[in-house]
């Protein structure tokens, strides 16, 4: 396969297939320097509250009637961490750390790039951008779903190739 592809957008989720799929596309727009590489990541974090009682050092920050940056805090009931735990949020499926794992793999890659996070559903969206950018190819991975799973829900590789406006090509 002798074609170059001057518009390549991935599809990246930060999972090792999309990983994979990121390194071929960087092979793939290594010797043309007209191609430009669109790495899209569809925005899907998602914040859980935890408990942070089974977190070892951690202590919980106790106003007690005394300023807190300038404003006077009531002191708090006996038995407020029994009533009200201690918790905090954890993200997953961040963003900003998918671009940040993108940006090492692509790093002292002498091709435009630029990352892109999306909104919506996967497929769609990354279908999209593609048509918006006039791509030539999307990259994705294989998102390894079998089963019921697969029935039910489908792949995003599959919905991608169903409605891709340009070639595609799967990494496993």
């Amino acid at each position: 396969m002798n074609e170059q592809f001057n518009c390549i957008v991935v599809a990246y989720d930060d999972s090792t297939a999309s990983q994979n799929a990121l390194k071929m596309a960087s092979n793939l727009a290594k010797g043309n320097p007209e191609c430009s590489l669109y790495i899209a990541h569809v925005f899907e974090e998602k914040v859980a509250n935890t408990t942070l009682d089974s977190q070892p050092g951690y202590q919980p920050l106790r106003a007690n009637g005394f300023g807190l940056e300038g404003m006077p805090i009531p002191p708090a009931e006996d038995r407020y961490e029994d009533i009200y735990p201690n918790t905090h949020a954890q993200v997953s499926n961040s963003a900003d750390q998918a671009l940040f794992n993108a940006k090492q793999i692509t790093a002292g890659l002498h091709t435009k790039t630029d990352y892109e996070v999306l909104s919506g559903d996967p497929a769609e969206s990354v279908c999209e951008f593609a048509a918006e950018k006039n791509a030539d190819l999307i990259l994705t991975g294989s998102s390894q779903k079998s089963g019921l799973k697969k029935l039910f829900v489908g792949s995003t590789s599959e919905k991608i190739l169903k409605n891709a406006p340009c070639s595609v090509l799967v990494a496993q």
